[in-house]
């Protein structure tokens, strides 16, 4: 499963945590079409897109493993997750709708979105029956967004995620540091050496290299570290160590007009893992 991109932010946003409500008044409203999602059959492959990084392409696996079924281009609609800002924001002109390669049983199921916040500072492809979303950025532009069952309690970002190796908790996480060059370095600290000695100076500690224990983690270009927690490893995944396992990408100053740092995981059954590369080669394209 290649990709590029994603790199992951660290800031507090909020104290708590998120529950993640039922669609209406208190969940996502959706600014586009509700029809199924249209998709093609012209574009199926044995495995997820690959997409170059600007700086050293390679074609490594982000994910630790897991191969992908066919992929074909869907168009999904985008659905506005309910926000929750430090500060005053005015909702994006965002599109109706986006053309993503998703797998072919989900684009003939016609169950998935493209989620955004209402400034579209982050987009997620993700499930839309039983599933909702929140998002949550502070006054400093750093922030999270979070895709879950309904009912699901989503810690805030800052925190982290570790699951009971007995649960069976889904999520679709992406987090984004802001400019913050001390945040950003902290989000994607296991992932990148560089981060790890830019945190120890600026904040005078260390935090350990993604990959130990049972993790997997793979350099997909100068920018952009792939990660897999398999079921029961509590690594760099929010969330992991429940009976899932998590699949991320980590992005580390990837654009200079683009946040210092970006992490998006993806926690879902084995099953479903196809969805996984789909989200996280999205998540790459858009940001990376």
């Amino acid at each position: 499963m290649s990709h590029r991109q994603v790199l992951a932010a660290a800031a507090a946003v909020v104290v708590g945590a998120v529950v993640l409500a039922a669609c209406g008044s208190s969940g996502p409203s959706t600014k586009s079409s509700t029809t199924h999602p249209r998709h093609t059959t012209t574009s199926s492959t044995v495995q997820a897109a690959s997409t170059t990084s600007s700086s050293s392409p390679t074609s490594t696996s982000t994910t630790g493993g897991a191969g992908s079924g066919p992929m074909v281009m869907a168009t999904l609609p985008v659905v506005v997750c309910q926000t929750s800002s430090g500060v005053t924001t005015t909702t994006a002109a965002l599109p109706g709708s986006v053309s993503v390669s998703v797998p072919v049983a989900d684009a003939q199921q016609g169950n998935l979105a493209v989620y955004s916040d209402e400034t579209g500072a982050l987009m997620l492809i993700g499930p839309t029956v039983g599933w909702t979303c929140t998002g949550n950025f502070g006054a400093d532009g750093s922030g999270m967004m979070a895709l879950a069952p309904v009912g699901t309690t989503v810690p805030t970002a800052g925190a982290t995620w570790q699951l009971p190796a007995s649960s069976s908790t889904q999520a679709i996480v992406a987090m984004e540091s802001g400019g913050s060059p001390v945040q950003g370095a902290a989000l994607v600290c296991p992932l990148f050496s560089s981060a790890r000695a830019a945190t120890l100076q600026n904040l005078g500690k260390s935090c350990a290299a993604a990959g130990v224990s049972r993790e997997h983690v793979g350099r997909i270009s100068s920018v952009a570290v792939g990660f897999q927690d398999p079921p029961g490893v509590a690594g760099v995944g929010f969330p992991s160590g429940g009976q899932n396992p998590a699949n991320g990408v980590g992005l580390y100053q990837p654009k200079p007009s683009e946040p210092t740092a970006y992490l998006a995981t993806c926690t879902l059954p084995a099953s479903q893992q196809d969805l996984c590369t789909a989200v996280l080669n999205h998540f790459v394209a858009t940001f990376g």
